[in-house]
């Protein structure tokens, strides 16, 4: 939750800035990007990547035509061939800064390399019902009420978290947690000290960010 598409959308500029032939997807649902990104064939995938581009494919949603879902596997499994880099987006927040995953959730391809949990710093110390989607279940893992806030501690735990960040992650995956949204002094702080709190308790490798 809290930066997933920010974040994707940095490392696949970045990508494409250094020549890699960049593919995003979604095993979930994701916002449709521009028609210049969209990708319906390898005629066009090729197309977006001689821009110097980084393209997306997926499935157009029928009640939802604004967004898209997982592509046909076996358009995925082509694309992905001939991709350098593959960031596919596996879990929806409703543009919440903090969840815990649903029974059916996160969908991690067998094929991944590396999982990434992104949290946003702005849920800190407001009332799980409001800064969480699906709270309740956030509540369930925490131990609290939805009424109470969000600290620094529950933060930390819900990242590393076998129901929260590091749920259906196989121990052969390289993990990283994002702290996101570090966009003022207060926030950093809170971030550099839940980023040494986790990296003491686990061990797992902490990033901050800011993006909005």
């Amino acid at each position: 939750a809290g930066g997933k598409s920010s974040l994707i959308t940095c490392i696949a500029d970045w990508g494409a800035l250094h020549q890699k032939k960049v593919l995003v997807t979604t095993t979930t649902h994701i916002f449709r990007p521009s028609s210049l990104k969209l990708a319906q064939n390898e005629q066009e995938l090729e197309h977006i990547w001689q821009t110097d581009n980084w393209a997306v494919i997926g499935t157009v949603d029928s009640v939802q035509p604004q967004k898209l879902q997982s592509p046909d596997p076996h358009w995925l499994q082509r694309a992905a061939e001939l991709a350098d880099l593959i960031l596919i987006e596996a879990d929806g927040s409703k543009r919440l800064p903090c969840k815990v995953p649903d029974s059916h959730e996160p969908v991690i391809l067998p094929q991944t390399d590396v999982v990434v949990a992104v949290l946003g710093l702005s849920a800190l110390n407001l009332p799980l019902k409001d800064c969480c989607f699906r709270p309740e279940l956030v509540a369930q893992v925490l131990g609290k009420a939805v009424e109470e806030v969000l600290t620094e501690e529950d933060l930390a735990g819900l990242a590393v978290s076998a129901k929260g960040g590091k749920k259906n992650v196989l121990p052969e995956k390289d993990f990283y947690i994002v702290l996101n949204k570090a966009d003022d002094e207060k926030r950093l702080k809170m971030a550099e000290r839940i980023a040494l709190r986790v990296e003491r308790d686990s061990g797992e490798k902490v990033r901050i960010t800011s993006f909005r």
